[in-house]
């Protein structure tokens, strides 16, 4: 991660919000020490998500990619993850993972992906980590976010629709669309106001 590098989405960032069901779920930056967080979230992920995120049906997630998705720049890699509150004698869960990948070849795009955990499904997860990741990814001089989606995946299709996806192009079983992050950041902002 950045450290403090003049970002205001820098290491320190670490904030409390509250789901559509009143269930209060933690943001910070990932880790490389949440490689079992990240395992223990992934195989709590029902089959179909996990096909819906790596368009294949994994069993578990090989060691070489816990440490790609959990050790990151902070800049041309960055990821945020979500954690329950764990309440008295209860561990802390993961929950969600935004991440956005800069393209070397159009540095002011980023490949975006977001999993979000069947349980917090449709209670606002994903537009909030999606939300907050964009605001870091403008602020890094990221202008856009692409998504790769399967075509059969409607309700990822619909959502990224409601958030302002444009520019569809169908390449075999997948769609890809373009979020502008600064539309996106002031949506999540927005979220943030009526929540509070």
């Amino acid at each position: 991660m950045a450290k403090n590098a003049g970002y205001h989405w820098d290491d320190r960032f670490d904030r409390i919000v509250t789901l559509l069901d009143g269930r209060r779920v933690r943001l910070r930056w990932i880790r490389p020490t949440d490689a079992s967080l990240l395992r223990e979230g992934f195989a709590r992920l029902s089959e179909t998500s996990r096909r819906n995120r790596f368009f294949i049906a994994l069993k578990e997630l090989p060691d070489h990619v816990v440490r790609y998705f959990t050790d990151v720049d902070g800049v041309d890699h960055a990821a945020l993850v979500a954690l329950s509150v764990p309440e008295k004698g209860l561990a802390e869960q993961g929950l969600g993972v935004a991440r956005f990948v800069r393209s070397k070849d159009e540095p002011l795009t980023a490949e975006v992906a977001v999993t979000v955990v069947d349980e917090v499904q449709r209670l606002g997860l994903g537009t909030l980590l999606l939300g907050t990741l964009a605001a870091a990814a403008s602020e890094r001089n990221v202008e856009a976010f692409t998504a790769n989606v399967l075509w059969s995946n409607s309700n990822v299709r619909f959502w990224l629709l409601g958030l302002g996806a444009e520019q569809w192009h169908r390449l075999g079983d997948a769609v890809v669309c373009s979020l502008g992050t600064s539309l996106l950041a002031n949506r999540a902002a927005e979220r943030s106001r009526i929540a509070a």
